[in-house]
């Protein structure tokens, strides 16, 4: 008899936990274990225990603006958490190999994840509507029926997490994320506020604006 009242306890806690802290938890294990095995054995441990995300591109307009938006799908269900990621400025844009790894390993555990191709960010220069381009991005994750009772935040690399905060700012739909991230934001404060101040920047050893 105790040992089923005791039975039913861990049961009743382990339902009561799974959301909060025990799924969490299984997640963060899975990312932390897909990003470091691939980067240091080249091999992905937590392939054994998660299915391959699924990936597609697409193409939306936001601001205005037409652009490439990558997608990664966990390999089951149809509601998930959602992160948008906001690319620093890389040639590569939406094929960058850091960039694309990571977001498959935040698929891998459980969440979807959106890539926007910026062109500002692709092509290193500032842009007037940049912040309004980044929280239409944003918008449209956080509308979808994907991430419906579900939290949706961002997370944003160098000069794209300094226009993402930006952005966050101007009580649009970043201003009601469930969270905000950032890694490094802009490499040089300094050089940003003269480029802000002055509508010009400094490219190939001149001045453009």
């Amino acid at each position: 008899m105790k040992r089923r009242v005791v039975l039913v306890i861990l049961l009743v806690a382990a339902t009561l936990a799974w959301r909060p802290v025990i799924r969490p938890g299984l997640q963060a294990g899975v990312i932390v274990s897909d990003i470091y095995s691939t980067a240091l054995w080249n091999w992905n441990a937590a392939a054994a225990v998660s299915p391959p995300p699924r990936q597609r591109d697409t193409r939306e307009t936001f601001a205005g603006t037409e652009m490439r938006v990558s997608w990664w799908r966990p390999g089951w269900a149809d509601r998930h958490p959602g992160i948008m990621l906001a690319n620093g400025a890389t040639g590569a844009g939406n094929d960058d190999r850091e960039t694309r790894r990571l977001a498959e390993a935040l698929a891998r555990g459980g969440y979807l994840v959106m890539l926007p191709e910026f062109a500002f960010l692709k092509e290193g220069r500032l842009e007037q509507g940049a912040t309004a381009q980044m929280d239409a991005a944003f918008a449209l994750l956080r509308g979808s029926p994907e991430t419906a009772d579900h939290p949706a935040g961002a997370f944003g690399f160098s000069i794209g997490g300094g226009i993402m905060l930006a952005a966050a700012g101007r009580g649009g739909a970043l201003s009601h994320a469930d969270y905000l991230a950032v890694l490094g934001t802009y490499y040089d404060l300094d050089t940003y506020l003269a480029s802000v101040a002055s509508g010009t920047q400094l490219r190939a050893d001149g001045l453009e604006p």
